[in-house]
């Protein structure tokens, strides 16, 4: 009779120990989600931050492309900066040469700040300029008149 109330309470603190090593584990497990979740959160967050202190290209602001065709774009990168009138309005997106061997320019594609839309215009003209002492290359972009119709989404500047 002994040995079986013994057993019995070896039984119960065995099924004790078990719930036990259970609720640790699960609240381990709850902890491990807890900090998972909240690293990811800081990792997102420090990758918005660092794209927000870019400031070559606004997260929220729409954008359109505007193409420029030049005989030689010396030292032009994508990347680099374009400006209206010495304002920061967007970046040169890509490089390429055209689908015609004939065709002996260098098309660079520009994305531009939509804000901007309005000061350029059919009349206005792209060049490639230096920018600061380690002559990194930009496009210059001059203000049309007002006069001449603004340019559209896609189209090309005059050079």
């Amino acid at each position: 009779l002994e040995f079986r109330r013994v057993l019995f309470r070896s039984n119960l603190s065995k099924d004790k120990l078990v719930s036990e090593r259970l609720k640790s584990m699960e609240k381990n497990i709850k902890t491990q989600v807890k900090v998972g979740i909240f690293v990811s959160a800081g990792i997102i967050l420090s990758m918005f931050v660092i794209f927000m202190l870019d400031g070559k290209k606004s997260f929220f602001e729409s954008s359109m492309m505007l193409f420029v065709k030049f005989k030689d774009i010396s030292g032009l990168r994508s990347g680099a900066t374009v400006s209206l009138a010495g304002v920061n309005v967007g970046t040169v997106k890509d490089i390429r040469f055209p689908q015609s061997i004939d065709d002996k320019m260098v098309v660079v594609e520009l994305e531009v700040q939509e804000k901007y839309k309005s000061r350029i215009r059919q009349d206005s003209e792209a060049a490639i300029m230096t920018q600061g002492l380690l002559g990194d290359k930009m496009v210059f972009i001059k203000v049309g008149t007002p006069d001449s119709p603004e340019i559209k989404e896609g189209e090309t500047l005059r050079t």
